[in-house]
């Protein structure tokens, strides 16, 4: 009992813990409006023994300065309480001088406020530089390209899938350009939006996301230039998120922290998905699959993996906070999540490891590269008298070890970190093959703004310098190594490196199915190789679940590489799920590729996919007339159970008739299909006028147009039923939806005063649509035997299916258009692999096998 009391006691002690950094992260947004009006320009004179500050205040309110900070390197720091120091606007003053500790050492100097607002300066500083200046080596590439915006400050970027073309947009418009710079088009934004997101979907096609004020957000498909389609959405107090897959097809999510979940296609069609909370939400995107993660204002946190809208997997995470981030990385076959934790998943969700941080830490950003995690952590630090926020970055592997830190530290000539308020500091991942990593920057050094870039293991790759405002990082193209950044008056953009030789890893199927303790699966894996890539690669299957098998043909090879994998479920392999099971190519030198497999598990079945065709109409269901001429008037007299179509008119007609519900024919319907028609009919003409009537059988479908299955000449006097039964098959479109219409045409000017009956006895008039005696059996393999059994188990038919071939024909002869009531087996020898129960047989039926 006292240890469940002390249990219980720690995680209360936890969650007041957690509720007073919330309240305090609460109040501190409350007070940034306030504090961000402080502005002070800070110098310090080298003296030699001494130091001696120099305070300039370029703030339109008082700011009182409360300690200073002089750090030595290391963790050599100096901590001078001040009192009665408060400067108005535009003044200056004098701090100190104060004695230098070591005289060996690289100096920085903080004046933090009253409001908890600091300003640095730096003993040595930088000479201002032109964008792309290497220091250090290797160095850094130089810039392609600067182009001033129109309208300033650029808000958003993004680099197209290939490298070739960069979209940005400004505050008044949209641009597409070349990687040379060349314009593609602009488009302009709506007078009161502001451009939030920008994604490049090709050379044509940008989708934009904008806010106005308060009010909403919209969408935008921009094609050419010109609007597509747009949409309005609600825009939700705590912000949204664009996320989208560029796979077979463009499927983009607005996101809201409202718990609604927007879906559309690329034609502007869309769906939207209630998720049920209220909170924060986050999203990640890579290859066609979307990561999401959200929690509720109760505190839950859950983890989503979707594709094309549709949601694949689902967890709850606990541990999940108000301040989280999630990064998918599809050729690690990883998912990874942030918050008080990092926590790793597979793509099936399963949890694999979780990495402990520092204590009141939390993880807002994060991204996943090379076996990687590099994650923005804040975290409250009282170590200068005064709690304020800093961030750090720290990089991780797969397993949980810590690669670098950038903890409050100076070292030789880099930065490590950098925070006035609660700015981001923001990784970002650079260079897929040389594996950098850049730091968003969150203030000046000098007067030079400065972009330092990093490698995984902590050291400085180079610095970018403008002196066009500050740098930030917009995206970076994985391909090209092009690298994107914003500034106060436009764009700048730069090749990190060249492109660099790969190979793309693609599969022959997207999904399958495969039965418990049925046959293997196969599918083919092509391995294709750009920019002349020729190193040996190997393959490898991550993510397996319990129970399912895998055997590659061959593991290994050199591009253009192609390989068969045969996957196959034993019988602790759960039944009813579908996993993902990424397919990952990695070469000699480190590169890799993946694409992603949907394996869905199954018992072993035979079930009816589609129906056979047997529509069976009499005279006594609703007619639907068509009527093609003028004066014409369809009357039904219910005493006599007939329908009867008059005409009054000197005018030539074209004809008349009735249509039926269309039928549907399926892709793969295997029968003949065939119409039978009973009826009698009649005319009454006029000796004074010359024509006859014809009567017709006709189908229409969207590809074939009209066809004529069949016709005669209406009978002069009243005939006794007769039945038609006809050959259809190639008036039927397959995989749409065919109109059946019976109708007569004139051959001459229309008689006057003829009428033409149908029928006088309901059961005895009729039409039918149905499917030949044959039935399709897919999913086989060769030398498995079909059998179908009438109700009493009497054999009526069977098949086997024939080599190179994964289905069976089945002819049930003399069924015609009629069902029956039975049972279909497929065997091996004399082995039962599986039967269905008693079902309604007819012809043109599909049934699917899983084994």
């Amino acid at each position: 009992m006292l240890l469940f009391m002390s249990m219980i006691y720690s995680l209360l002690t936890i969650q007041r813990e957690q509720q007073e950094y919330f309240n305090a992260l609460k109040v501190y947004h409350e007070e940034e409006a306030e504090r961000i009006r402080e502005d002070l320009e800070v110098s310090f004179e080298d003296l030699g023994q001494d130091i001696l500050l120099n305070v300039k205040s370029r703030a339109p309110i008082p700011v009182e300065l409360s300690y200073v900070v002089i750090n030595y390197g290391g963790l050599n720091v100096t901590v001078i309480k001040l009192t009665n120091n408060t400067l108005g606007p535009g003044l200056n003053t004098t701090l100190g001088p104060y004695p230098k500790l070591r005289a060996d050492s690289q100096l920085s100097v903080k004046v933090i406020t009253s409001r908890g607002n600091v300003f640095e300066a730096y003993q040595t500083l930088l000479e201002r530089r032109t964008v792309g200046t290497s220091v250090g080596s290797p160095p850094t590439y130089p810039f392609t390209g600067f182009r001033q915006s129109s309208s300033g400050a650029v808000r958003c970027a993004d680099v197209d899938d290939t490298g070739r073309f960069i979209a940005f947009a400004d505050e008044t418009t949209l641009h597409l350009l070349r990687r040379d710079g060349e314009a593609v088009f602009s488009y302009e934004i709506e007078d009161g939006y502001i451009a939030r997101r920008v994604e490049v979907v090709d050379e044509n096609n940008v989708v934009l996301l904008t806010i106005k004020g308060d009010e909403h957000a919209k969408i935008y498909w921009v094609r050419e230039g010109e609007t597509y389609w747009s949409s309005i959405l609600p825009l939700p107090a705590s912000g949204s998120f664009l996320s989208i897959e560029k796979g077979d097809r463009v499927t983009i999510y607005y996101l809201t922290c409202n718990g609604e979940l927007y879906v559309f296609n690329e034609d502007g069609t869309s769906q939207a998905i209630t998720l049920g909370f209220n909170g924060e939400v986050f999203a990640s995107t890579d290859n066609d699959l979307t990561a999401i993660v959200y929690v509720s204002t109760s505190g839950s946190g859950h983890l989503m993996l979707l594709k094309e809208g549709s949601v694949l997997r689902a967890v709850d995470i606990a541990w999940l906070s108000g301040i989280c981030a999630v990064d998918l990385d599809v050729e690690y076959g990883r998912v990874v999540v942030g918050s008080s934790l990092i926590g790793i998943y597979d793509l099936n969700l399963r949890e694999l490891k979780t990495i402990e941080l520092p204590s009141n830490s939390y993880v807002f950003w994060l991204k996943c590269e090379g076996n990687r995690i590099a994650a923005s952590v804040i975290y409250i630090d009282a170590y200068y008298y005064v709690s304020y926020y800093y961030t750090r970055c720290m990089v991780y592997d797969y397993e949980g070890n810590l690669i670098w830190d950038t903890s409050p530290r100076y070292e030789g000539n880099s930065w490590y970190y950098s925070i006035y308020s609660f700015i981001p500091l923001y990784p970002v991942k650079v260079d897929v093959k040389g594996r950098v990593y850049a730091i968003w920057p969150s203030g000046k050094l000098g007067e030079t703004n400065i972009l330092p870039i990093y490698q995984p293991d902590g050291t400085l790759y180079t610095r970018v310098e403008s002196e066009y405002g500050m740098v930030h990082v917009f995206d970076v193209n994985e391909h090209g190594s092009l690298l994107v950044l914003g500034t106060d008056e436009g764009l700048l953009y730069t090749g990190i490196g060249e492109n660099s030789p790969g190979f793309e890893v693609t599969l022959s199927q997207e999904q399958i199915t495969v039965a418990r303790d049925g046959f293997p699966k196969e599918l083919t894996v092509e391995v294709a190789p750009y920019e002349g890539y020729s190193s040996n690669i190997e393959l490898e299957v991550l993510s397996l679940p319990q129970g399912i098998n895998v055997a590659l043909e061959s593991s290994t090879g050199s591009p253009p590489f192609t390989s068969r994998i045969f996957i196959q479920a034993n019988a602790t392999a759960n039944t009813g799920q579908s996993f993902i099971l990424p397919i990952v190519a990695v070469g000699e030198d480190g590169t890799r590729d993946a694409a992603y497999l949907i394996l869905n598990v199954g018992e072993v079945t035979i079930v009816k996919r589609s129906e056979g065709l047997l529509l069976h109409y009499t005279f006594n269901t609703e007619w639907r007339w068509l009527s093609t001429g003028e004066g014409f008037e369809a009357s039904f007299e219910p005493s006599l159970r007939r329908y009867t179509i008059s005409f009054d008119s000197d005018e030539p007609v074209s004809g008349w008739g009735g249509i039926y519900e269309g039928v549907y024919v399926p892709e793969d319907y295997p029968a003949p299909i065939r119409i039978r028609v009973k009826l009698s009919d009649t005319q009454a003409l006029d000796p004074t006028k010359v024509g006859r009537l014809t009567k017709r059988i006709q189908v229409y479908s969207q590809s074939l147009g009209w066809r004529t299955v069949y016709e005669e000449d209406v009978a002069e006097d009243d005939t006794e039923p007769v039945l038609i039964d006809v050959e259809a098959t190639p008036c039927f479109a397959k995989g749409e939806t065919n109109f059946i219409f019976l109708q007569l045409f004139s051959s001459g000017s229309a008689p006057l005063r003829a009428s033409v009956c149908f029928m006088y006895d309901p059961y005895n008039y009729s039409l039918t649509i149905y499917g030949e005696d044959v039935i399709l059996v897919k999913g086989l393999k060769a030398n498995l035997k079909v059998e179908v059994y009438n109700e009493s188990w009497y054999l009526l038919a069977n098949a086997v299916c024939p080599p190179d071939s994964d289905e069976a024909f089945v002819t049930l002869n003399g069924l015609g258009p009629s069902s029956f009531q039975g049972y279909i087996v497929v065997k091996d020898g004399d082995n039962v692999l599986c039967q269905t129960g008693l079902v309604w047989i007819s012809g043109g039926d599909v049934y699917q096998v899983n084994l």
